[in-house]
Order: structure tokens, then sequence, then C-alpha cells
């Protein structure tokens, strides 16, 4: 691969979170730098918002066979259920990857996003 191409990269029918004046549409995996600012946050009171962007997520998860679901919210962390053909989906972190972006366009930083078995 020449060094100036860049590999191909997931990319959810969903509008990228604005990140000032450019568009990004970021890895579904944090990276340290991602992670230094890092402020945990009680979301308990944010279950109405969680579920209104999963049900804007979930056309494009239900195209592909798939479902998904919450099962909890613990402090800062929420716990999806991937369901149908997302259960053994190889893409699976993308899309959680996906619905985490969207959750913090929507309630903003300090929000973690596990699959219910983890």
């Amino acid at each position: 691969m020449d060094s100036s191409s860049k590999p191909l990269t997931f990319q959810p029918p969903l509008s990228p979170v604005s990140a000032g004046d450019r568009e990004d549409w970021g890895p579904a995996w944090e990276s340290e730098a991602d992670t230094a600012d890092y402020v945990p946050r009680d979301l308990s009171a944010s279950r109405a918002q969680i579920l209104a962007v999963l049900d804007e997520c979930r056309p494009w998860i239900t195209a592909d066979g798939g479902e998904v679901s919450l099962v909890a919210i613990q402090g800062d962390v929420v716990r999806l259920r991937l369901s149908g053909t997302c259960t053994h989906c190889a893409l699976a972190s993308h899309t959680l990857g996906g619905i985490k972006r969207r959750l913090v366009a929507v309630l903003g930083p300090g929000i973690r996003v596990l699959p219910a078995g983890a």
C-alpha cells in the first residue's frame, strides 16, 4: 500500500459529528489521547435521550438484520445489547462506536458504551 493512501474505514450512514470546523467520523475505539481528559458522569437522568438516540440509529442497524436495545445505565456506562445479525458481526464494535458518537453529540463527553456481555 502506498504511504499516501489511507486504509478504508467503516462509516455508518449517519451525519458526522461536528468537531469545530471539520467533520470527524473518528474510530470506533478510544485512544489514550481521546481519554486523557475523560470525566465520568452519571447518565441515569438521561434515559429518554439515550433511547431517542437508539431510535435514531435503529434504522441503519435493522437494515442489516440487526437490533439494538438498552440493557442498563450504570453511572457513565451505557450497556447495549446487539442482537440479530449483529450478534457475531465483525463490525459490531464499529456499530457501538457509531452509537457512542451520536450519544456524545447529544449528551456531551464522558460517556462509555459497552456491550451488555462485557
